[in-house]
């Protein structure tokens, strides 16, 4: 990263600057605010917020736990425009499953719909920076393309070395 980017939980106070970090991505699910600050809250120590040298939001990353035993569900990931390509998605990956790690999650979920061109070159990233991401089948009955009518690449990583 080319600046000093703090990762950290989320707070109730950063909500307002996470929803407009998800206004700048119109290629992501748009959120309530009020999911942001379920997030901030509930699911803080599962997920965090990228925060710049002036105290700003630039980036989040959203998670929460699966009902499959010990996995989690990466949500959704965003930066702010100006922030992309300069390491601040990668970092949070990072983070989080080094955290999660710890926390004895031992398999990563996430979803990437087809064509979304800031998901996919994360995930290429993620990859070639050694994350053991893997595209897998979806469960019978969580196939999202009933549901929202777009087909989406589900990924697994299996913390356990």
């Amino acid at each position: 990263m080319s600046e000093a980017i703090e990762l950290r939980s989320p707070r109730p106070l950063d909500v307002a600057q996470m929803v407009e970090v998800c206004a700048e991505a119109p290629h992501i699910a748009q959120h309530s605010t009020y999911v942001f600050w379920l997030f901030a809250t509930v699911y803080r120590t599962r997920s965090l917020v990228a925060i710049s040298a002036e105290n700003q939001v630039v980036g989040y990353l959203l998670s929460m736990p699966t009902t499959e035993a010990r996995t989690e569900l990466i949500l959704q990931v965003a930066v702010r425009m100006n922030n992309q390509a300069r390491g601040v998605g990668i970092a949070l990956l990072k983070q989080h499953a080094t955290v999660a790690r710890l926390q004895g999650v031992t398999a990563l979920l996430t979803s990437i719909e087809v064509g979304c061109k800031p998901g996919e070159s994360l995930m290429r990233r993620a990859i070639a920076g050694g994350f053991k991401y893997r595209a897998v089948p979806w469960p019978e009955d969580a196939d999202p393309r009933p549901t929202l009518g777009v087909p989406e690449i589900l990924y697994r990583a299996d913390l356990l070395d």
